[in-house]
Formats: C-alpha cells, sequence, structure tokens
C-alpha cells in the first residue's frame, strides 16, 4: 500500500512515524509527504518518508492507494475534493467546516466507491477504557467535559477554533455519544478566560 500524508504538522509527524513502522512490518509499500514548508518535508524524511512535496497534486503520479489529510481544517475540503477521484481518504477531525461539504465528500466517495475514514484514536486512550471498564454496565444520567489547558503563544482565542473544535469537542462529543449510544444529546460549550 503506497500512502501519501498532506499536512506534516504534528499530527502529519504522527502518521508518517506509524506508516515508517507498518511499512517494516511488511503493511506498507511507499509513504509519501506533502507541506507547503520545506523545513516540515525535511522532517517528514528523517521520520522515513520515501519522497516528498511541496504540492501534493505531484504525488498522484506515484498513485497512492491512501491519502491521510492533516492540513487545517479550512482546507480539508479542497484537498478531499480532489483527492477523492483518486485514493481511499483518512481525513482528520473535524472532516469538513460545513456539513454540506461533508455530505458531499460522502456522496462522491460513495458514487466513486472509493472509502473516507475519520480517525476515533481516543476511543483507545487508557483513561478512556479505564473509564468504559468502571461503568460497566451502568447507564450515565449526566455527562460533563472540560478540557483545561493554557492557551500557547498569546495569540487570540479565535485563532485557536480549530484546537479547541478538535480537543474540546470531537473528541468528547465522539467518546461520550460512545458511552450513551444515544441519538439526542444536547451540547453546550464555551471557551473560559482567566
Amino acid at each position: 500500500m503506497r500512502v501519501l500524508v498532506i499536512g506534516i504538522g504534528s499530527m502529519g509527524l504522527n502518521h508518517i512515524k506509524v506508516l515508517t513502522q507498518l511499512k517494516k512490518e511488511g503493511l506498507v509499500t511507499e509513504v509519501y509527504a506533502a507541506d507547503i514548508d520545506k523545513q516540515r518535508l525535511e522532517m517528514a524524511k528523517n521520520q522515513g518518508a520515501d519522497l516528498v512535496f511541496t504540492d501534493y497534486r505531484e504525488v498522484l503520479s506515484h498513485r497512492p492507494d491512501l491519502g491521510i489529510v492533516a492540513v487545517p481544517t479550512s482546507l480539508h475540503y479542497v484537498i478531499a475534493s480532489e483527492l477523492i477521484n483518486h485514493m481511499d481518504l483518512l481525513i482528520e477531525k473535524p472532516v469538513t467546516e460545513r456539513l454540506g461539504e461533508a455530505l458531499d465528500l460522502y456522496r462522491r466517495s460513495r458514487s466513486l466507491g472509493r472509502r473516507v475514514f475519520v480517525g476515533h484514536i481516543e476511543r483507545f486512550n487508557p483513561a478512556y477504557r479505564a473509564l468504559i471498564n468502571e461503568i460497566g454496565n451502568e447507564e450515565p444520567v449526566y455527562v460533563g467535559t472540560i478540557r483545561v489547558g493554557k492557551l500557547r503563544g498569546g495569540n487570540p482565542p479565535q485563532s485557536y477554533v480549530n484546537v479547541l473544535l478538535d480537543l474540546g469537542g470531537i473528541h468528547d462529543i465522539d467518546l461520550v455519544l460512545n458511552i450513551i449510544n444515544e441519538g439526542k444529546v444536547k451540547i453546550l460549550g464555551t471557551v473560559l478566560r482567566g
């Protein structure tokens, strides 16, 4: 299997690391990395990427079987809607910024016979697994989640929207829905500044 990772930030580097291990085990044959930042590409190469590109379109001639979209969320739809014509995809959360975009990708993937995956890595977090064991067959009445951490870099809170949406929302919502198996859930969220 030939795999392309687009976006070599922290998640992209994690994917490169895992793919390199899978290559050693014979499950992956080639690992490609694409990013506009040449320093990031050098990091990917040092981590084990076979070929690196500043334009993900250049990789298409190598015919990857799977593309991993790990760029900022605002670019997910544009990139995924192009790549779905060529390969199956794993798209980091949130899949797209708008529901209509996600539904479009879903419809297009179905018509093309492609698969689109979304990672649910927190379901395998040891703390979450311990919680599931502790709950057992009990049915929770109320679940609340809080993500605590200082915003780094002195940037205004609105510059962290994707991180807050991902860590403070998407993962927690998925975990709660996985626990309660309930279709109707009321979600309230806010960012507190101290």
